[in-house]
């Protein structure tokens, strides 16, 4: 388990280092190796694809579901003999990962794809389960454990342009199920690089359906194209006919309200003009209820919001905003500020307004802890020579100050970052390596390497 978290529902079997051996009668040492070669491309065939477990690593159970489903499908299994199933739910209290592997054709960026793997307390035991379309641009885990949500960008050589979409891999059934799509799609939610693609969407708390929010029409705009209309999708995991509507003028960046079925979106303020000297001090946070389909102001925020996150107890809003000169300097769209919103009190106070050093404001992003409400804050600093080097605090909005910080981790940007289950360590991706971050000291050490990078992470229910 990581930190604190239960005890797994049971611990994990090394999958088959082989296949069975057969007792032949007659025939010749010829017919005998070609036997044995049909054996093991017929066991390949079946667990989906032929990679091999390196050192501490262990085969997944599997089952024998078919290929990749780009429609409803079978699931592509990486190891281990067919007909034994997956388990309905990852086991529990592991650190799950995708892990690059090759496919077919070593040497070819294009094999690449990321498999779902989890890790022990120690960063040891990799198992292999499945592995996401070369398409997948970014996963999320469900909170019951048993699915795993995607967002896809397919290439169309025709049109020259991505269309998205998204997926569901269910471990119980083995399948694969396109969620269902709205009618006209211009962009989804978080266009800005890969931190707004983490932004994508969300699971429901019950694990049944996913949210995704996305722009209809590019011509319902105002204030000159700063705010469009946005619109959130309730999508089942079945593939069902989802629920659309719209939300309001604003952001497509959001976040679920935890136990309220509501969430907090960035909107525009009361004057919704078109010139765009006005988006500086007038932007608002909304909350829209999906029940009512009522949408109400309740914060007026510096800035446009690039970052919206929620505490587990639905608390505290966490947001980031361009810097807005409040603090005596010219506004620059390159400092961002960090507030906390108080959703009872409707109470802003700021937490980081980084004046000293140029920070984008698309490469930091927040995580709360699912223990208490600290906040763990990516960093990725611009050095002076034009390269980046990233870091992480924790913050205590009950004493208003940091609580922990790292020293500089990696010069490269996030990959994916979660806490454990117990508060106690956070685990964060830059380039090749997962790390643990003691959340109450900073301090930090690798966790896991490999020769590929991975993105996401998730601890296991």
């Amino acid at each position: 388990m990581i930190g604190a978290v239960a005890h797994p529902r049971g611990h994990l079997e090394g999958g088959k280092q082989g296949l069975a051996k057969a007792k032949l009668v007659g025939g010749t040492r010829l017919a005998l190796l070609l036997l044995t070669i049909g054996l093991v491309l017929l066991g390949s065939l079946l667990a989906g694809v032929g990679c091999k477990p390196s050192g501490g690593e262990q085969e997944g159970p599997t089952a024998d579901t078919g290929g990749a489903g780009g429609l409803a499908g079978g699931l592509t299994l990486v190891t281990g003999a067919p007909g034994e199933g997956l388990p309905t739910s990852l086991p529990s209290g592991l650190l799950v990962l995708a892990v690059r592997m090759s496919f077919d054709a070593p040497g070819d960026s294009f094999s690449f794809r990321d498999v779902i793997s989890t890790l022990d307390a120690s960063g040891q035991n990799l198992t292999r389960y499945f592995a996401l379309s070369l398409d997948d641009l970014i996963w999320r885990l469900s909170p019951d454990g048993t699915k795993v949500a995607t967002y896809r960008e397919v290439y169309d050589e025709a049109t020259g342009e991505s269309a998205g979409s998204y997926h569901i891999y269910d471990l119980s059934a083995g399948t694969v199920t396109p969620l269902a799509m709205p009618p006209k799609v211009y962009a989804f939610g978080g266009d800005h690089g890969f931190v707004g693609r983490d932004r994508f969407f969300y699971w429901s708390e019950d694990s049944q359906t996913v949210l995704y929010t996305y722009i209809a029409d590019r011509d319902r705009n105002i204030r000159n194209g700063l705010d469009f209309m946005v619109s959130l999708a309730i999508a089942p995991v079945d593939g069902s006919t989802a629920v659309f509507k719209d939300i309001g003028y604003g952001e497509r960046v959001f976040a679920p309200i935890p136990g309220r079925g509501e969430i907090i979106f960035g909107g525009p303020g009361s004057d919704q003009t078109s010139s765009d000297s006005d988006i500086m001090g007038n932007s608002t946070l909304n909350v829209y209820a999906p029940g009512t389909s009522e949408t109400r102001k309740v914060a007026r925020i510096a800035n446009q919001a690039s970052t919206v996150a929620v505490s587990y107890d639905g608390r505290f809003v966490a947001y980031e905003c361009s810097d807005d000169g409040a603090d005596g300097t010219s506004p620059v769209y390159f400092h961002d500020d960090l507030s906390l919103l108080d959703l009872a009190s409707g109470t802003i106070s700021a937490v980081d307004d980084h004046t000293d050093i140029p920070t984008s404001i698309f490469d930091r992003t927040c995580w709360w802890s699912p223990v208490g409400d600290i906040l763990a804050v990516i960093i990725n600093d611009k050095t002076s020579d034009g390269g980046t080097v990233s870091s992480i605090y924790f913050y205590d909005p009950a004493q208003s100050r940091k609580v922990a910080e790292t020293a500089v981790i990696s010069k490269y940007s996030l990959l994916g970052a979660t806490w454990s289950g117990d508060g106690k360590a956070f685990f964060a991706t830059f380039d090749t390596t997962v790390y643990r971050v003691d959340a109450e000291t900073g301090e930090f050490a690798p966790f896991y390497t490999s020769d590929q990078p991975k993105s996401g992470l998730a601890v296991s229910p």
